[in-house]
Parts: C-alpha cells; structure tokens; sequence
C-alpha cells in the first residue's frame, strides 16, 4: 500500500513559477546588484560632495572675516597698513617692468588733538571717515588709500609718468581737504599737510618708502597747516 501525498505538497510542487521564484529572486540578480551596487555609491558621493562644499563655505566666511580686519580700517574702510605695504610691493616691481614712477604721499590731519580737546571722540571718527572718503574720490580707482595711523592716511600712485604729477595731486589733496565737517548742528574746521616720495626703476624698496614718505610729511607739516612737499630725488622725469 503506498504512501498518499498530501494535496497541498502536491499543489507546491506543480508549481514551478513558485518554485524558480524561490529559489532564484530577481533582486538578487546580477543586473540588480550591480544597479544597486551604483545608486549606493552615487548617494556616497553626493553626500560627501555636500558636506564638503558646507565644510568649504563654512571655512571661506571665517577666513574673511579674519582678513578683513587684517586689510580694512573697521573705522573708515580704507586699506590697512598692511594692505598697503602689500600693493607698495606690487606697485615697486611693476615700475621696473614699465619704467614708470611710484608715488606714495602721506597726508595728516593738522591739529587733529584739538579737534579731540574741544569735540570730542565722535567728532574725531566723523572727521577721520569722511576725510577718508573724500581721499578715495579724488584719486583714481587704481590708486591705493589706507589709513597708516590714528590720523594720517597714505595714497599710493601707481603708473606715474613723472614727479610733478605726484605733486599736483598732493596740491589738489590738500586743497579738497581744506573744508570743514559737518557735526551734531556745527562744523569742526579741517586742514591737512601732505608729504611724498617719489621713485622708480626699483631705486628704494617699500620700506624705505614708507619711511622717507613719513619724513616729508613732517616736513610739510612745519611750514604751517594745508601745506605740501614732495620730493623726487629717485625718480626720473
């Protein structure tokens, strides 16, 4: 007598699609694999890509705002003195190319103690701001202004063709300058002094500019206020 088969096995095993479904998936075949092998590693890589443009980002905003201290007066906006020192050394090695002048002039503001005496703090930053803006629109978008110390600015000529430039330019400063600031309902009178050094052909590098600059200035100022020198002793023309 034999052994009966269950009818529910026997529904199984007539079965075949079932059967090869089974024991043979279709998500795990090759094709498949390798589909989802690629859409892993598509999403890897857009995510890193993403974390590190942020991680960039991120980094870029805190490097500028370390920089821009570093390059621009928080007062007045100007360049800084490092800023110039930096552009100087540009200016100096593009006159060998080109043979041309570099001017820097350092302009002072006359009796700026008196003007923080008698007006005040709030006076003296209104005074150094507008004074600052009012440097920037006479020269050139070329040229470089900076604020190199509490009151005194420095203006770098690029590209001059001859030291009487320098010199116009240094009269036209001081003449521009010598106009009083409004104030709180009053105006607080302002003159400067201007002093230069012209050079070229890499005759005096950007230190020994800077300082034989300062020292013309001086020399202005003792001739009284709204006065201006400059001297060309390395510069041709």
């Amino acid at each position: 007598m034999g052994t009966a088969v269950p009818r529910t096995l026997h529904f199984l095993m007539q079965s075949a699609p079932v059967i090869a479904i089974v024991q043979n998936p279709l998500w795990w075949a090759p094709i498949q694999a390798l589909r989802l092998l690629l859409g892993l590693v598509l999403v890897g890589t857009l995510v890193a890509l993403g974390w590190a443009f942020a991680h960039r980002n991120r980094i870029s905003r805190s490097d500028e705002r370390f920089r821009y201290p570093a390059l621009y007066d928080s007062l007045t906006g100007v360049s800084t003195r490092l800023a110039l020192q930096a552009q100087l050394y540009l200016a100096l090695e593009d006159s060998k190319r080109h043979q041309t002048c570099v001017v820097l002039l350092m302009v002072g503001l006359d009796d700026f103690k008196v003007i923080a005496d008698t007006r005040g703090l709030r006076a003296c930053d209104e005074v150094l701001r507008l004074t600052a803006d009012r440097l920037t629109r006479i020269v050139r978008k070329s040229d470089t202004v900076a604020r190199v110390g509490g009151d005194q600015f420095a203006v770098l000529l690029n590209s001059v063709d001859d030291w009487q430039h320098a010199a116009s330019i240094a009269e036209k400063i001081v003449g521009s300058l010598a106009v009083s600031i409004p104030f709180e309902g009053s105006e607080v009178a302002v003159t400067v002094s201007a002093g230069g050094c012209a050079t070229s052909s890499g005759e005096l590098d950007a230190k020994t500019l800077l300082k034989e600059a300062d020292l013309t200035m001086y020399r202005a100022k003792e001739h009284g206020r709204s006065s201006f020198f400059v001297c060309r002793p390395h510069c041709v023309g």
